[in-house]
């Protein structure tokens, strides 16, 4: 991290396009970055997440949150991040507000 954050704060934020399902393709480069909905839709997020770090949920020092019908996701600090702190996340646990 280039900035600190504390548990709470928005550390990345991005917009999300939406689509059905079915139009993925399987074992697309699409398939291995979407967020499955439930509806029948899908999304794909314009932010960095690629970029971060997975491990477990106990080590994990941000967490997804997919605010659907806002039209964005976003990265929440779940404890204090010094600058210098490599940002760390769990796929299987977002956060779906709305």
């Amino acid at each position: 991290s280039k900035r600190e954050f504390k548990k709470g704060d928005v550390v990345m934020s991005a917009p999300i396009v939406r689509f059905p399902i079915n139009e993925l393709k399987p074992k697309s480069v699409l398939s291995q970055y979407y967020g499955n909905i439930g509806d029948g839709t899908a999304f794909l997020c314009f932010d960095y997440q690629g970029l971060l770090n997975t491990t477990s949920h106990d080590k994990c020092n941000i967490q997804a949150q997919w605010r659907i019908k806002d039209g964005y996701s976003e990265f929440v600090a779940t404890k204090d991040i010094k600058i210098g702190e490599e940002l760390f996340q769990s796929y299987s646990q977002p956060n779906k507000i709305n």
